[in-house]
């Protein structure tokens, strides 16, 4: 009888520590999910702000004009959608330094009490073909870069996500 109790004592226990492993392993995976569908929520809102910027292509106030062939928005950004300060020009190339990356800012249509940590770079350019032509000088490609710097687990993740987009002259 005792060595009855003490065998499944034994089993129970090993049934328990490998359903716990794999209740951490799942937890794990799901705010890994979590983690990556939070960044392509921020970088879709993020390109789709670029896109509907109403100044995007006035001549003089973030747009260069159409005599210009490379760099064309680098006068200066859309304003915050929350403070109403002009963000970053449309000028940046990719770097994964910290130095070069802008912090970001929220969407004003999130839920109380939810806030973004991210950082961002974006660029704007002519649609260009393989040659390095430009296709159309009414037709734009947005690249948005989002930076998440989260810690899970006691682990740091530094991870990037970019997304990019075309916008056309009115």
């Amino acid at each position: 009888m005792l060595l009855e109790t003490l065998i499944s004592a034994t089993i129970l226990t090993f049934a328990s520590l490998a359903f716990g492993g794999g209740m951490i392993a799942a937890t794990h995976a799901q705010n890994t999910a979590a983690t990556h569908a939070r960044a392509t929520e921020i970088a879709n809102y993020v390109l789709e702000y670029a896109r509907r910027d109403p100044n995007f292509w006035n001549a003089g106030v973030e747009y260069v004009g159409s005599s210009c062939l490379t760099n064309c928005w680098n006068i200066a950004g859309p304003p915050d959608p929350n403070t109403g300060t002009a963000l970053p020009a449309y000028n940046d190339t990719y770097n994964i330094l910290p130095a070069s990356e802008h912090p970001g800012f929220q969407s004003p249509n999130l839920p109380a009490g939810v806030t973004w940590t991210y950082t961002y770079q974006w660029r704007a350019d002519y649609l260009r073909d393989s040659t390095g032509a430009i296709v159309s000088p009414n037709v734009a490609t947005i690249t948005v870069w989002i930076f998440t710097h989260d810690v899970v687990n006691g682990q740091s993740q530094n991870l990037v996500y970019s997304v990019t987009g075309l916008t056309r002259s009115n």
